[in-house]
């Protein structure tokens, strides 16, 4: 058994469910279905502060972060494909009526992480803010700390079933917290990520 637990195979009666009279010409004996915790995230490393180079910036405090550390934090994922808000004036033509899609939209990404010591997720985040904003108070390019992500779904061997890129990625939120004395939970971190464009890839 791999760390991803059994092979997940569609039962006897499943076939009869995915093939609807007949529809379907080839079997479906053995397929496997999608569990929801088969999947891994992949953020963006973040290199350097844009204000200075690499050796100033470390010096300054600002650490280099890799994405896909912190990714391994990452305990839930939250997103969708485009969705299509409103609709456009319909066309009639005589009794009927033609409509059409409105605005398309891209919703924002939310990724829950467990806290550790120390606290990766905080200090990932903090950088990621300093891509966006000055110390003075101005903000840099969008080129600068808009960034790529990637989603990719796993089968129960560990090999890649399809993946989604996420173009133009940056957070909304950092890291706050809602502390209390009668839980002893591990701490998570919610974080909101804007994002410009999702592709699927196969």
């Amino acid at each position: 058994m791999s760390i991803l637990g059994n092979v997940a195979q569609v039962g006897k009666s499943a076939p009869n469910v995915l093939k609807p009279s007949g529809f379907f010409n080839q079997s479906f004996e053995g397929i496997n279905f999608q569990r929801n915790y088969i999947w891994e995230i992949v953020l963006p490393t973040l290199t350097a502060n844009p204000s200075a180079g690499l050796i100033a910036s470390m010096k300054s405090g600002y650490t280099p972060m890799p994405g896909i550390l912190i990714s391994k934090l990452c305990q839930k994922v939250s997103f969708g494909d485009y969705v299509i808000e409103g609709a456009a004036d319909a066309t009639r033509f005589g009794a009927y009526m033609a409509k059409y899609p409105g605005t398309l939209s891209v919703p924002n990404l939310r990724l829950t992480f467990l806290k550790a010591s120390p606290d990766l997720v905080t200090t990932y985040f903090t950088q990621w803010r300093k891509l966006i904003l000055s110390n003075s108070g101005l903000y840099f390019p969008k080129s600068k700390y808009a960034k790529l992500a990637y989603l990719v779904f796993l089968d129960t061997t560990g090999m890649p079933t399809n993946r989604y890129k996420f173009s133009g990625v940056w957070p909304l939120s950092f890291p706050n917290y809602s502390l209390d004395y009668e839980g002893d939970g591990v701490t998570k971190i919610d974080i909101e990520l804007s994002v410009d464009n999702i592709s699927v890839l196969y």
